[in-house]
């Protein structure tokens, strides 16, 4: 039963029941199963809309959307104020929206406004080629508890309901209030939403893990729909990005020559290059192999094509302190002398740096090396000393 409560909680007025409790727990995607839209349909719809408050943990609103048809869930979390987290408006330079198809496929829709001009874009993670396998919670049987919660402002009365001792409670509402319920299928999120049981469909409207509380503010019958032809596959566009860059940069490295003083380190630099280029198209390969919801190597793969590479930057001091020495030897001026030795300095102190930092990306790598989501969190944090690195050099 805990899995169903937490299953996709990790998903980055009045109370107003506008319909009667018949058409309310009549629920087509519990009771003659789920038709999947198919995914070439360029809107997608929803019939209920319910505000969710969570308490006691990670504090906020959750907007739940659901085609009790289809069983297609949507999504809109944050701290606005009353209401403003249902708002759907896709003109929104902050818009951002969660499609939880049932047939596995999880995308995000969101838009970003770029030199004043809106972006519509959405992230699949994936899930198109490779979509999430939900869990299933059939045969968890609950049973009833001496506690009721009544919605704000609302008439209806919630019976709880909890598996074990030790586990979480559940607040369900439906026409009878049966001592005992076998828990047969689920629609909703944080376990909120409708519940389909061996004695009929009930109302999920609280659901209390621990400390934390997930808890119906409202719950609306409220057409809502998304037009999905404006937004642009993330993954599409970053792979085609990176992939035009990395073709690029090989064919200048692949038709440059070195000389000179300097083109031994010149040479490495390129060979270096060369093999960075060559790992990012295999880290393509791991990142588009599975979901990032799913996949630890594909979350891996996806954090480290956008982590610097520490060797070229290395090798590339590494170049600049070559060239400097020259320009050293071929200077009489004193103050010139004196600024070239100082930047020679300086980039013998960033290639101490370098070295101090990969020893900490190494650490990272150990210690959260079956949590790729932790890792890469860590490394964000210090990708901006590594995109300074060098930069006092003047």
């Amino acid at each position: 039963m805990t899995r169903l409560l937490l299953f996709l909680f990790i998903l980055f007025p009045a109370a107003i029941f506008s319909q009667t409790l018949s058409t309310s727990l009549d629920v087509p995607a519990l009771t003659a199963g789920r038709i999947p839209s198919r995914s070439t349909e360029p809107v997608v719809t929803f019939d209920k809309r319910v505000l969710i408050i969570a308490r006691g943990g990670p504090e906020g609103e959750v907007c739940l959307y659901i085609n009790t048809r289809t069983g297609d869930l949507g999504l809109r979390y944050g701290r606005t104020p009353e209401l403003g987290v249902c708002a759907f408006n896709v003109n929104d330079e902050k818009f951002r929206f969660t499609l939880i198809r049932a047939t596995g496929q999880v995308q995000t829709y969101m838009t970003h406004n770029k030199n004043g001009v809106l972006k519509y874009y959405v992230s699949t993670g994936n899930t198109e080629v490779h979509p999430v396998s939900f869990p299933s919670f059939r045969d968890t049987t609950l049973h009833r508890q001496a506690e009721t919660d009544r919605i704000p402002r609302e008439t209806i009365v919630s019976q709880a309901y909890r598996a074990s001792s030790a586990g979480p409670t559940v607040y369900l509402y439906g026409r009878t209030t049966p001592r005992d319920v076998t828990v047969q299928d689920f629609l909703g999120f944080g376990g909120i939403g409708y519940v389909k049981t061996n004695r009929g469909i009930f109302m999920a409207t609280r659901a209390d893990m621990g400390s934390m509380r997930m808890e119906v503010h409202y719950w609306q019958d409220v057409p809502t729909q998304l037009d999905m032809n404006p937004f642009e596959s993330v993954e599409s566009y970053m792979d085609n990005a990176l992939e035009a860059t990395m073709q690029r940069e090989e064919n200048k490295l692949r038709t440059e020559t070195y000389s000179g003083e300097c083109g031994g380190e010149e040479d490495e630099l390129r060979r270096r290059k060369l093999a960075d280029i060559a790992s990012r198209r295999q880290k393509i390969v791991e990142k588009n192999a599975g979901n990032i919801y799913e996949s630890e190597r594909t979350r891996k793969a996806t954090g480290e094509l956008l982590m610097p590479n520490l060797e070229v930057m290395h090798q590339e001091l590494e170049v600049k302190i070559c060239r400097a020495n020259v320009r050293l030897s071929r200077t009489r001026s004193e103050t010139t002398r004196a600024q070239t030795e100082e930047r020679i300095q300086c980039y013998r102190t960033s290639q101490q740096e370098l070295s101090r930092l990969q020893e900490e990306l190494n650490a990272v790598d150990v210690r959260y090396r079956n949590d790729a989501g932790r890792s890469y969190a860590e490394k964000v944090r210090l990708q901006t000393r590594l995109m300074s690195v060098g930069s006092s050099c003047r």
